[in-house]
């Protein structure tokens, strides 16, 4: 039996988005003796840290790394911004 989480994330991980029921059948296969409704639970919470580094991964391409005195690294947002309006800072 696994007890480590990063080697049934390997298991995991090849099915991730798209198809959550062979992900459940691996981990019933690697689990036999546990109900079929654990194996969905710790596949759907295996599915939902995978989504959230996803978006993680995403929200970081949208910054650009820029060099600061102060603290060493520091990263800006980068946002479409219209210049044809003024900032307002009330």
């Amino acid at each position: 039996m696994m007890d480590d989480p990063d080697e049934l994330m390997n298991h995991i991980k090849p099915f991730f988005p798209h198809d959550p029921s062979l992900a459940i059948s691996v981990v019933s296969k690697l689990f036999p003796s546990v109900p079929m409704w654990i194996a969905e639970m710790i596949v759907f919470e295996f599915f939902y840290v995978l989504g959230l580094k996803a978006a993680y991964q995403e929200y970081l391409t949208k910054f650009k790394p820029y060099d600061d005195k102060i603290v060493g690294k520091s990263r800006d947002f980068s946002l479409p911004m219209d210049s044809s309006q003024p900032i307002n800072l009330n």
